[in-house]
């Protein structure tokens, strides 16, 4: 990736002397491998402002017999791309 289009303020925050920064978060774990974690920029504000992390919905849901699963705000996604009244979804 090159830049963002018509947006060189976010380009200049992601792409940093070369590398793309994609906010990721992980941990290595003891035997060296790294275990990825959750985003920097995952956080989801609801109308009232409080901030939700998907990921601390997710960690209740550990125990399931279910290999991957994901939490998001669906209105966010469809139909009207804002947020305010979320309504997760697992």
């Amino acid at each position: 990736m090159s830049h963002y289009l018509d947006d060189p303020e976010l380009t200049a925050q992601t792409i940093v002397e070369g590398w793309l920064l994609t906010g990721d978060q992980g941990r290595f774990e003891a035997h060296g491998h790294l275990q990825l974690v959750g985003r920097k920029k995952n956080m989801i504000v609801t109308e009232g402002g409080k901030n939700i992390y998907p990921e601390d919905i997710e960690s209740v849901f550990e125990d399931l017999p279910v290999k991957e699963y994901c939490v998001f705000a669906a209105n966010y996604l469809w139909p009207q791309k804002v947020l305010g009244n979320e309504m997760l979804c697992w």
